[in-house]
């Protein structure tokens, strides 16, 4: 795939389904076989540090080092969730695989559970004593957070900490 320099990713992650995360704090949907550019998201304020789609791939979900994630509907370029909370830099976020959760960790030691459809926080998991990577189960019951090289699993709907 080719792109003109002016559409450059500076510190970009590409993945398969042709979706580019760039520190110019743009997510760009590209045509993986063409290598045409389809789509710019625009609207982070800070560098982006990964994107992924979800599984259906009606939406897109970015994390920024501005401490947010955002949920974009690919197709019209809207953004109709900002999933604000954390207090400093992201390091993942990711949609469950159904679709209706997304789970946000970060620098500030903690990781969050959101409603896609609302935007609104589900669940503050703390515990960790460092920076949180983290992931939902498929049903979107389930978190796994992992820090410190400690992985703790999380029970969604009583908002703790059940193993390590």
């Amino acid at each position: 795939m080719s792109a003109s320099s002016s559409n450059t990713q500076d510190a970009s992650e590409f993945a398969p389904d042709g979706l580019t995360a760039s520190f110019d704090r743009t997510a760009r949907i590209w045509n993986a076989e063409s290598g045409n550019e389809i789509a710019v998201l625009k609207g982070d304020t800070e560098p982006l540090l990964s994107a992924a789609f979800s599984g259906d791939g009606k939406r897109v979900l970015t994390n920024s080092s501005d401490s947010t994630a955002r949920i974009w509907e690919p197709e019209s370029g809207k953004e109709p969730g900002v999933l604000k909370g954390h207090t400093e830099s992201l390091l993942t976020a990711a949609f469950s695989g159904d679709g209706k959760r997304v789970v946000t960790g970060s620098f500030d030691k903690t990781a969050r559970i959101w409603d896609v459809e609302s935007g609104k926080q589900i669940a503050v998991l703390k515990g960790h004593r460092g920076p949180v990577f983290g992931a939902v189960s498929g049903d979107g019951k389930r978190a796994v957070t992992i820090s410190d090289g400690i992985a703790r699993i999380w029970d969604c709907g009583q908002r703790r900490g059940n193993r390590e």
